[in-house]
């Protein structure tokens, strides 16, 4: 019984951005996933992961207001941090 194992390819990036190597094996998919989409969307400003722990009761809150208004939780949290911290 043989064991497969799948490996996953490099992202082939434009010439304006190379993914070297070591970037990709020390950062992984994610890092190319990242600069691949940041180069699809040039207007847009590149983004940061925020983690937070919260209680269960408060996100399952969250959750079902954001369902009944038919926004993505990620857009009400940015709308509520946004107006806590204007810029300038």
């Amino acid at each position: 019984m043989s064991k497969k194992v799948t490996m996953s390819t490099k992202p082939k990036i434009n010439a304006q951005k190379q993914l070297s190597a070591d970037d990709w094996v020390s950062n992984g998919a994610a890092a190319a996933t990242n600069i691949i989409a940041n180069q699809q969307e040039p207007d847009k400003e590149p983004t940061a992961r925020f983690t937070i722990d919260i209680p269960v009761s408060l996100h399952a809150r969250i959750k079902s207001q954001c369902a009944l208004k038919r926004v993505k939780m990620r857009e009400e949290v940015l709308s509520m941090l946004e107006g806590r911290f204007p810029v300038g």
